[in-house]
């Protein structure tokens, strides 16, 4: 479960956040984390959606100050894959 920060909504909204959430709930690819739930709780936003052992992407490039070239390319892949299926839906 992730709390999203009030910072992340400034510009957006929580009204529109949770139908964004919507979409991105009806996509499946493997480059995509599934969305299970999304709400309001108490006026804070939530996202529910899997654990994925091994951190996010911001952990590791924290970890490293220059990626090898080919992860960093396979990062990349992944994302390019993930948000074509998203723009193709």
């Amino acid at each position: 479960i992730k709390i999203v920060q009030p910072e992340a909504v400034a510009g957006v909204g929580t009204d529109q956040l949770l139908k964004e959430l919507g979409h991105a709930a009806k996509l499946t690819h493997p480059n995509i984390l599934p969305v299970h739930d999304a709400g309001v709780e108490n006026g804070h936003p939530y996202i529910v959606m899997p654990l994925i052992a091994g951190g996010s992407l911001r952990d590791r490039l924290q970890q490293a100050v220059r990626l090898p070239l080919a992860e960093a390319l396979g990062i990349l892949d992944g994302v390019c894959r993930a948000l074509s299926r998203a723009h193709s839906r």
